[in-house]
Parts: structure tokens; C-alpha cells; sequence
């Protein structure tokens, strides 16, 4: 799957969708478009039968993209969320360690929830669709090295709860659960040597967690955020020399992302 359909069709839907943002704040779900950025420590850590395999970690800047539609039926609001992420990330594994690994992130989620008033507090339970690629250039640990690129696509489940905090601030919290409905993980090893096959090794299972929380003032807001994710044990794939099958195969090991970072939005 290329990740410029999805990107083009994102922006798209998010050009079309009204801007309308209200200076007086409410509690409940507003339409508009956010831009944000962020700033985040990631790390991804993969095992194997129980003990340590590779990890690679870092810092990386953010972009996000939020656009929130009019009320369409009754409380209910459609949202495009997107995000960019990218860094250079340090690798470590048993056989060595390197640092300035390319490493950039895409998100791209379509949520549909509705609001739900209890007194002074706004609930808005939502799910939705979304595509996940993560794409990171280990040739620049030399010989050995390739690029390798995961594709996960997955269910948000979830629900924010809002509440006034005056007139012209309020603070928001979110809790999600990510179904994980089907990944794939490319690994270029015709990098290596140009006589290897580009594996691709299919994931079935594994589950997501996400967790934020934003005050938020007239237009701007400002906020903390945790994402992680685990995924298990890839199909094997296998691997070939010049077209003739070898006694090896490939599999994506047993993986798990956490990544915290904190961002700062503006509401148009």
C-alpha cells in the first residue's frame, strides 16, 4: 500500500470541510481545523523467544492536522486527524549500535463520534478507521543495512471527556483503545545484496493504547500525549537468492512502541 493516496485524499476532504471557529468556547464537539505540533520521545523495542533482539529510540517533531465537520445528525461530527512525525533515531541490538537512523511516521485516522451532556461535563465516545506507516533507513548503518517499512491498519475506539473550565478555557482528556485489525512489514533486503528478495511479512495480531491530556484556551491549546503499541509475532516469509529458494525465511519478531511527547495546537 503507497501512503500518497491516502495522504492526497486526506488533504482533500480536509480543504473542503468548513473552518468555522467560535472565540466563546463550549464544552461540546466544535467544528474547525487545528494545526499542531509536537515534540516526542519514541522508542520501539522487538524481541525474540523472550530476550532482546533490536531497538531503536529518539526524539522526534510532529505535525498534526485536525479538521472537525459540522454537526451533520444530531450531536454526531466526522473527524480527519493526521500526523507526521520524523527524527533520527539511535539502533541498538546485540551485534553492535549505531545513531542517525532516518525514521518518519505517518497517521491517518477518520473518526465518527457523538456528544453526550452529563450536567456540566461534555462525553464524546467515538470510533473510526485509520492507516499507520513507519518508514526507517538502516543503510546508514553501513554494510548490512536496509530500509524497512511497517503498515498497520486499525480500529480507534474511544472516548473524550470534556468540561469548562470559563468562559474561554476547558480541559480535555481521551482515552483510546486501537483494534489492530492487519500490518505489514516490508524489509528491502536487496539492499544488502541485490540477489535477495524484498520481504514482506504480514501481522495478525497485536493491540494499541492512547492517552492525552489538553487544556485548552480561546484558539490555542497545549497538551500531553502517550501512544504504544504491541504487536506479535509477524507470518515467515520466505527468502530467496536470484529467484532459487534458500533454507531461510524472515519474520518480523514481537514488537512494542511507546512513545510521550507533548504538542501545542492552534484552532482556526
Amino acid at each position: 500500500m503507497k501512503v500518497t493516496c491516502p495522504i492526497l485524499c486526506s488533504l482533500m476532504v480536509l480543504i473542503s470541510l468548513p473552518v468555522h471557529a467560535r472565540d466563546n468556547m463550549t464544552a461540546q464537539t466544535v467544528a474547525g481545523t487545528e494545526l499542531g505540533i509536537q515534540s516526542s520521545n519514541y522508542k520501539y523495542e522487538e524481541e525474540v523467544d523472550g530476550a532482546f533482539f533490536m531497538s531503536t529510540q529518539g526524539r522526534k517533531l510532529g505535525l498534526t492536522w485536525t479538521a472537525t465537520s459540522q454537526n451533520f445528525r444530531s450531536n454526531w461530527h466526522a473527524i480527519w486527524d493526521f500526523r507526521y512525525a520524523v527524527g533520527n533515531v539511535e539502533y541498538t541490538s546485540a551485534s553492535g549500535t549505531g545513531s542517525g537512523v532516518p525514521d518518519r511516521l505517518w497517521d491517518i485516522r477518520i473518526l465518527f463520534g457523538k456528544d453526550y451532556l452529563a450536567g456540566g461535563n461534555v462525553f464524546f465516545p467515538y470510533y473510526g478507521l485509520a492507516y499507520r506507516t513507519l518508514y526507517n533507513d538502516l543503510r546508514k548503518l553501513g554494510s548490512g543495512g536496509y530500509r524497512r517499512e511497517s503498515e498497520y491498519i486499525y480500529l480507534p475506539l474511544g472516548v473524550t471527556h470534556r468540561f469548562m473550565l470559563s468562559d474561554k478555557s476547558r480541559f480535555v482528556t481521551t482515552l483510546e483503545y486501537d483494534f489492530f485489525l492487519d500490518g505489514t512489514q516490508t524489509s528491502y533486503l536487496s539492499d544488502v545484496d541485490p540477489g535477495l528478495n524484498n520481504i514482506k511479512n504480514r501481522q495478525s495480531k497485536g493491540n494499541g493504547n492512547r492517552l492525552s491530556a489538553t487544556y485548552e484556551y480561546s484558539r490555542w491549546s497545549l497538551g500531553l500525549f502517550y501512544i504504544r503499541w504491541k504487536i506479535a509475532d509477524s507470518d515467515y516469509t520466505p527468502i530467496t537468492y536470484y529467484g532459487a529458494i534458500t533454507v531461510y525465511s524472515g519474520l518480523e519478531p514481537k514488537n512494542d512502541t511507546k512513545e510521550t511527547g507533548v504538542q501545542m495546537r492552534y484552532r482556526f
